[in-house]
């Protein structure tokens, strides 16, 4: 009996930790804490992190690499080409008689050669020009993923920091509400309030703890997003970021968006188009090369020639209508980037133009919410203070702080759009500013060194 009834004890006790195990699981899920240290963050640090994490970036610098090889070969077209030969000749002996000079079965021969094009109508020097451009428009390209890689950092930090914001703001109103409940069931235990206005009150206060709920998993949601993006395990805490100024002109804004990667690089592509137009149309030019040869030890025959040298020329009569393919295809090509570049140039425009509008009446909206919010604060405890005084409703007092709850959030949605639609005017302008400028320093140098 007595070892029926430990067993039993056993049991139950396992039983218990088992689920006390399981619930700290569980709640150890549920926490971020618990998973990944927290640490502060700023938008710069997390697009510096998201810059060296993004593979599409890695992308681009390879793709970079492979233009500046084409470079590289295209440019070996205007040097002289020079090479060494040496050949061994092993043959069996004729034995004819009278012609012993030949008779010779083995010898070698050792010479230096060299190459060069005199004229082609300077159409390896227009090829190497397109690479050169191919080289910009790469970079270009390069520059504007990364200032597009600053708006998704952007969007996504301020949503990080917009539900933050909105889990402070919903912990405030539970606060609010709980004293509010707390203060219906004393004024019902002394007979100044009624039942129904304590459930009311705390079915209220319910509602308002399930939304808090449902943010902290848009809150998860969003950590989850920046530590992809950052590659960093951890959970943020990001800084805020003051309130943007508009006090600049939208036109000035336009100008810059005139000159931002996107369009230059349409721009280049576009001057590689006419490029490769003029290259196809001379290739009905003649062709004119120099060449020489310089022998260290010549044939047998030959052992008093010492060098020799030759000039070339190749003139195209007849190809049976390729070079007017092919001259019609490079001018399609380049009316296509024609069109490329007034896409390119309005869409910048209307990046401007929308980004703009959107900042200019976020602010204003905000100006206005903060005096709303104010409002709606002072409201909550006039409905208060007339509640005591028998003057309003229970329900009242609720819909008041309902309201102002309201106000907040739709305040904290409006602050943290205007922070991203600055970020997003930024881009539309070429930016960010630090992006910008190290871009322009790399153009001017023209050195094929990587942006780093």
């Amino acid at each position: 009996m007595k070892k029926i009834l430990a067993l039993c004890f056993c049991l139950i006790f396992s039983g218990v930790y088992c689920a006390a195990a399981s619930t700290s699981t569980v709640h150890g899920l549920i926490d971020d804490n618990a998973i990944f240290p927290a640490r502060p963050l700023t938008i710069q640090e997390a697009y510096r992190l998201t810059l060296k994490r993004s593979e599409t970036l890695a992308e681009s610098k390879e793709a970079i690499k492979n233009s500046l090889s084409q470079v590289e070969q295209l440019i070996s077209a205007l040097m002289p080409h020079v090479s060494f030969g040496a050949t061994q000749f092993l043959q069996e002996s004729p034995n004819i008689p009278g012609l012993s000079f030949i008779d010779i079965t083995n010898y070698h021969a050792e010479s230096f050669s060299a190459s060069q094009v005199i004229f082609d109508g300077f159409r390896d020097y227009l090829a190497y020009r397109e690479g050169k451009l191919g080289v910009k428009s790469a970079r270009l390209g390069k520059a504007r993923a990364e200032s597009l890689l600053y708006q998704g950092v952007a969007q996504a930090y301020t949503n990080l920091l917009m539900f933050q914001r909105q889990i402070k703001i919903q912990k405030d109103t539970i606060a609010t509400m709980k004293d509010q409940v707390a203060f219906l069931k004393y004024w019902k235990r002394i007979g100044r309030a009624r039942a129904s206005d304590v459930l009311s009150a705390a079915s209220q206060l319910a509602q308002f703890k399930s939304q808090l709920e449902l943010t902290r998993g848009q809150e998860a949601a969003s950590q989850d997003l920046m530590r992809f993006l950052t590659g960093d395990d951890a959970r943020f805490i990001p800084e805020d970021i003051p309130l943007p100024v508009l006090n600049a002109d939208r036109q000035i804004f336009l100008d810059q968006a005139n000159q931002r990667e996107d369009v230059e690089a349409a721009r280049a592509n576009l001057e590689a188009a006419k490029d490769q137009v003029s290259i196809y149309r001379r290739s009905r030019l003649p062709v004119v090369t120099a060449g020489g040869d310089y022998f260290l030890n010549n044939v047998p025959f030959a052992s008093n020639t010492h060098y020799d040298g030759n000039f070339a020329l190749t003139m195209p009569i007849f190809d049976g209508g390729m070079i007017s393919g092919q001259v019609h295809q490079a001018k399609a090509a380049e009316r296509s980037a024609v069109q490329a570049l007034s896409l390119a140039a309005r869409t910048a425009r209307n990046d401007v133009n929308s980004a703009y509008d959107s900042l200019m009446w976020t602010l204003r909206a905000v100006e206005s919410l903060d005096k709303t919010v104010k409002l709606a604060a002072q409201n909550v405890e006039a409905e208060k203070s007339d509640y005591k005084k028998g003057l309003v409703t229970n329900l009242d007092v609720l819909t008041s702080i309902t309201t102002l709850f309201n106000d907040r959030l739709v305040e904290n949605q409006n602050r943290e759009q205007a922070i991203y639609s600055q970020a997003q005017l930024d881009v539309a302008v070429g930016g960010p500013k630090d992006k910008k400028e190290e871009l322009k320093s790399a153009m001017e140098d023209g050195s094929s060194k990587e942006i780093q």
